[in-house]
């Protein structure tokens, strides 16, 4: 056995993981049921995702407050995936009640046009990120979408680049060995390696790229991988020296502060995209830009075919109705505020320290990497710097799968799709013990 693997059996790991399934087929029957019953959808689920958890069916949840939930089974769990930081300021059921009971019927959930809402949102978003002008879009991988199309039409380029690892929702170009892709959809896309600022200078010098699409930190593999400065000043320096557009989505990396991971690490944004929490939990995404830019976008939609502010290939009839614009006004204003950041990194802190202890006591060789409220666990002793590290396969197979399940059993809900954990304002210094604590017993059983 491997220094690489700190000691651990591949014989021990594979029994430990069946004996965490058994138990939750036992204390989770009425889980059973609800997927058991649910003939009608695909795999029993209403998005195939929910069944790429490492479970033998997924949960059914009956509540959700805060940074906590309870299944219809009764088992109650303190919730540090947080559905992927969509729910990243913690579950608001009472805010969206609170917004229904007030505003539903009145302005209503969707009618096409806007209401009085949305301008103070669109401030807000100027004054957070820095950039003057902002478009609502159904969701973070419309926002993507709407800003690749419109660098294209801006700079009268065909080319993208993009970064191994990241995800950026599910834009077809970017995945296109997805099953069922169109042949040829990723031509014109480039993929190249996190924190290579040499790679990113000879890929720009064909003056034939439109747009650098990259995530301030890249939080989607096993741990967290920071840009290091020269890739910053790379991103920074190289795109404008080229003429491209700098996509920056915050999708995930919007956890790291009040401001974004890009104003936390110096990167300079052309456009920058937004989704998944902005609307406490309904679906919402927002493309904004600079003042330059949002002029040559009006000139852009002013020549589409069919006249002056056409759809333009992006857009959604519900996008922004009223129930919406009023859940992210409040959401935005009263929920997310400078204090729930300061809170929820400095819990995110504390938190990566105790783990960090806990793995030593155990001697593995594992890192816990940060992004503000992020938080990733990867099996190296060094820093994750791309990608292609993040996602490295376990050094144990099953390795991983064993630590979600084994936390879910003692009540601790972690992402299992990269296995990261998200701090929510509204957790309290027992919700981190309780972590700590299930974070304990689970490599104390992997140790004997």
């Amino acid at each position: 056995m491997s220094a690489v693997n700190g000691g651990l059996s591949a014989e021990r790991v594979a029994a430990l993981l069946e004996q965490e399934r058994e138990s939750y087929r036992r204390n989770h029957a009425g889980s059973e049921r609800v997927h058991r019953e649910a003939v009608h959808l695909l795999g029993g689920v209403p998005f195939h995702w929910v069944n790429a958890y490492a479970v033998p069916f997924p949960l059914a949840i009956s509540q959700a407050d805060g940074a906590h939930l309870v299944d219809v089974d009764g088992n109650p769990y303190h919730d540090f995936g947080l559905s992927g930081t969509a729910a990243m300021g913690g579950h608001h059921g009472s805010v969206l009640r609170e917004i229904i009971e007030q505003d539903v019927p009145g302005p209503g959930v969707v009618t096409g046009w806007t209401t009085e809402d949305a301008g103070p949102i669109g401030a807000q978003l100027a004054q957070r990120y820095g950039l003057e002008r902002w478009e609502l879009t159904l969701s973070a991988t419309e926002a993507n979408r709407a800003a690749i199309r419109l660098a294209r039409a801006i700079t009268g380029r065909p080319d993208l680049i993009a970064f191994r690892g990241a995800y950026h929702g599910s834009l077809e170009e970017l995945h296109p060995t997805a099953p069922g892709s169109a042949p040829g959809i990723g031509a014109a896309v480039r993929m190249l390696r996190f924190n290579d600022p040499e790679g990113l200078a000879g890929a720009l010098a064909n003056e034939r790229v439109a747009a650098v699409i990259v995530e301030p930190a890249l939080t989607n593999g096993g741990g967290v991988a920071l840009p290091d400065p020269e890739f910053v000043t790379a991103l920074n320096v190289l795109t404008k020296r080229h003429g491209t557009l700098l996509i920056v989505d915050e999708t995930q990396s919007g956890a790291a502060g009040y401001r974004g991971a890009s104003h936390e690490l110096g990167i300079e944004p052309d456009f920058l995209t937004l989704g998944k929490s902005l609307a406490a939990g309904l679906p919402i995404g927002a493309l904004g830009m600079r003042e330059a830019h949002a002029d040559a976008v009006v000139r852009v939609l002013e020549a589409s075919p069919g006249g002056r502010w056409t759809l333009a290939g992006y857009g959604a009839t519900v996008t922004a109705g009223p129930l919406t614009l009023r859940a992210a006004r409040t959401y935005l204003t009263e929920v997310m505020t400078p204090e729930a950041y300061d809170r929820m990194n400095q819990l995110s802190q504390e938190l990566s320290v105790r783990l960090a202890q806990t793995i030593a006591r155990f001697d593995l060789p594992w890192r816990v990497g940060t992004l503000g409220a992020i938080l990733g666990l990867s099996f190296s002793e060094e820093p994750i710097r791309d990608g292609d590290a993040a996602r490295a396969p376990d050094p144990v197979p099953g390795l991983r799968d064993y630590l979600f399940i084994a936390l879910l059993n003692r009540g601790v809900l972690v992402g299992n799709l990269g296995g990261y954990i998200v701090v929510s304002p509204t957790n309290t210094e027992r919700d981190i013990d309780a972590v700590v604590h299930a974070f304990d017993e689970t490599l104390r059983c992997l140790r004997e």
